[in-house]
């Protein structure tokens, strides 16, 4: 299976679309028994213990929220076991990443190279940050690296898609993907039912306490637990298994290739003391899915954690600061139904930025190639300005030009100026297009961006509405709004 679009915008790990399948399933009854099987552990030694699990994972917990600030880089490598590959498939892929962590908040940003037909080649640069109020999210393809697809959003529940999708190396500390967010013993906690064992087992030589729990959707899933490293997992194993055929799915869901069974195994975890505190900086994870119609999925992750630092200084980084230009545009998915853009390090609503422009004098137009007029020859002294700034490659334009060239032909011989302002992009067309949409009004070449960045020009077509004065009377009205106030200032 081809896996060229791994993480779109808003997407899940093939783990949690699992669970979707899964959460179908139940919806319609799942096929019982369930029955579940471990592989056999290397235990060498078994002490015996009193503890209780949760006497265990508080104390984990106590370990682990002694952690500072954190900052570290990782390189994690993907590849796919026993698959078969054809030329022109993706063979594998490595995320070099850079992960710091201030208490709650979180900013993750990664770059995503893909091998295909041995040659390995940058296909996304991304970048996640919950900055503590609310989650922050850009990506930029090598294609075009200038262009930004941008969101952000309040709902802290996000948090999880950085948490668990995006954060390839995250199995060292217990995230399994789709069994809760943060660290291992939140994971437990969120468990039907958890049991430790009364024996202690030996992993690579470590003596560690062993959990096994019960989640929902019929996964389980053991822990080996080392004390003696900071209560950090020596090994994992998250197990599913449907015994029969699966149930019809309810109506109108589509499940594809039924699962059989579900495998995760963590393990050779190496776990290092920095700065006096136990932290896990390698390991590897293998993710298996068999399914009824007899076909499967295999796939390996290697990690490495690298240069960690505690308390590091995050204004030095940059930390939590979204690398966005000014007026690069970013949606809101709190609200879809007003545009903003990046500006001045945070997100603003287009029509704030242009309400703030509405009654000021407008700053003066910086132009070198004009058509259908001179600049010398452009008396605008008291003069009603009406600036649509416009491109031949923009369909919405496109669709206002005749509204445009109708306000020219009625108001011109009124006191009515009609200037619209090209982009440098496909200037070159500009003659042409002007000939054949026989415009009769001036087109000025905005050859620097000079005019649509003084202008707050963020989506084409932007229309400015200028009094006689030079103030800048209206940004972007409706045609019925711009038709009244045309009438009303040059009345004036």
């Amino acid at each position: 299976m081809n896996e060229r679009m791994e993480i779109p915008k808003r997407s899940v790990s093939l783990g949690i679309s699992v669970l979707i399948v899964l959460s179908a399933w139940a919806a319609g009854g799942i096929a019982e028994p369930r029955t579940t099987h471990f592989p056999e552990n290397r235990s060498i030694e078994q002490t015996p213990t009193d503890l209780d699990a949760n006497t265990v994972l508080h104390q984990a917990g106590v370990e682990y929220y002694k952690h500072p600030s954190l900052l570290y880089d990782s390189e994690t490598i993907v590849t796919w076991p026993d698959r078969e590959f054809k030329p022109g498939d993706r063979t594998e892929l490595r995320y070099v990443c850079r992960f710091i962590q201030n208490k709650e908040r979180i900013d993750w940003s990664k770059e995503l190279f893909e091998t295909v037909d041995g040659k390995e080649v940058l296909f996304k640069d991304t970048r996640e940050i919950w900055d503590g109020s609310k989650f922050l999210f850009r990506t930029k393809l090598p294609d075009d690296m200038d262009m930004h697809n941008a969101y952000f959003t309040k709902n802290k529940s996000t948090i999880n898609t950085l948490m668990q999708v995006d954060r390839k190396d995250s199995f060292l500390d217990g995230i399994l993907g789709q069994i809760g967010s943060g660290h291992y013993t939140q994971d437990l906690l969120d468990s039907e039912q958890m049991t430790l064992h009364k024996q202690m087992e030996e992993i690579d030589g470590h003596a560690c306490y062993v959990i096994e729990a019960i989640f929902g959707k019929g996964i389980i899933g053991k822990f080996w637990i080392d004390p003696a490293a900071g209560y950090n997992l020596r090994k994992v194993v998250a197990h599913y298994e449907l015994v029969g055929d699966p149930p019809e799915p309810p109506p109108g869901v589509i499940v594809i290739n039924s699962t059989a069974t579900l495998e995760y195994v963590i393990d050779d975890i190496v776990i290092e003391q920095i700065g006096g505190i136990w932290f896990p900086v390698a390991g590897i994870c293998d993710f298996k899915t068999t399914y009824t119609d007899g076909s499967s999925h295999h796939s390996k992750r290697e990690v490495r954690r690298t240069n960690v630092v505690w308390n590091p200084d995050l204004d030095a980084l940059g930390a939590f600061k979204m690398d966005l230009p000014d007026g690069a545009r970013i949606s809101n998915q709190d609200d879809e139904s007003n545009d903003y853009v990046w500006r001045n390090g945070r997100p603003e609503k287009v029509n704030h930025i242009h309400a703030e422009m509405v009654g000021h004098q407008a700053p003066p137009l910086e132009v070198e190639k004009w058509y259908n007029s001179q600049a010398s020859g452009l008396n605008i002294k008291g003069k009603v300005i009406l600036l649509d700034f416009f491109g031949v490659w923009c369909r919405p334009c496109m669709a206002k030009i005749p509204f445009i060239k109708g306000l020219h032909k009625n108001y011109s011989n009124r006191g009515l100026i009609v200037i619209g302002v090209h982009t440098a992009q496909s200037s070159e067309k500009i003659p042409e297009f002007i000939s054949r949409n026989d415009m009769k009004y001036t087109i000025a070449v905005d050859e620097h961006g000079i005019n649509a960045k003084s202008f707050n020009v963020f989506f084409y077509p932007t229309v400015v509405l200028i009094d006689r004065k030079g103030v800048i009377k209206a940004i972007n009205p409706s045609e019925r709004e711009l038709k009244d106030l045309l009438k009303l200032l040059l009345e004036q």
